[in-house]
């Protein structure tokens, strides 16, 4: 956003974005295929020419599985 630059520049916001996204698989294997070609080629996660960078989280440890009612 522009109101966060310091000199309200546009290039500014566009070439200094850091952020984070946490994403969900709907099956365990997509998540394996990505992380494990990510590790193997350098360019296979590019944005707008910037590589991504992936990496495992750990679990949760707020959650309270029982409430749930998933193993």
């Amino acid at each position: 956003n522009k109101q966060y630059a310091s000199d309200n520049s546009v290039l500014f916001n566009i070439t200094n974005f850091v952020g984070k996204a946490f994403i969900s698989f709907q099956y365990q294997h997509y998540r394996e295929y990505i992380l494990e070609e990510a590790d193997k080629d350098l360019n296979f996660l590019v944005f707008n020419g910037t590589r991504l960078k992936v990496s495992r989280v750990p679990n949760p440890r707020d959650v309270y599985w029982k409430n749930l009612r998933h193993p």
